[in-house]
């Protein structure tokens, strides 16, 4: 069983917020149903991708945004059913998700797939 802390959740969402701010101009998340089909969309690139960390991040990330507005089923479902599938600890997990969002955050236009990756292995290699 995995539960993600307050303090990671709130760092995620404090990123999200940050993200919001840089790329949409808007101090608040994204709607629900936004989130949701973002949430779906990734755990579909899940299934398909070749380089799991990357869309894991992806998948926590709108999970711990959707479980921040009340919608708890996306992070029951990453932790219980989806993250266990995969051989990377919670810990290299987390790390690799603040890292990787660490870097959008950072402001406008800072999508870069390789940057991400590098930092995603970083901090997987960190823990």
């Amino acid at each position: 069983m995995f539960s993600f802390s307050r303090e990671f959740q709130e760092q995620i969402v404090a990123l999200a917020l940050q993200i919001a701010k840089h790329q949409r101009g808007e101090d608040h998340l994204q709607d629900v149903d936004i989130l949701a089909a973002k949430y779906q969309a990734e755990v579909e690139e899940l299934h398909e991708t070749e380089y799991a960390p990357e869309e894991l991040t992806d998948v926590l990330y709108y999970a711990v945004c959707l479980s921040s507005q009340g919608r708890h089923d996306e992070l029951e479902e990453f932790a219980f059913d989806l993250f266990p599938r995969f051989d990377y600890s919670q810990a290299q997990i987390e790390a690799a998700t603040l890292a990787k969002f660490q870097l959008r955050a950072a402001g406008r236009d800072t999508k870069d797939k390789a940057a991400e990756r590098r930092a995603i292995e970083a901090a997987i290699a960190s823990v």
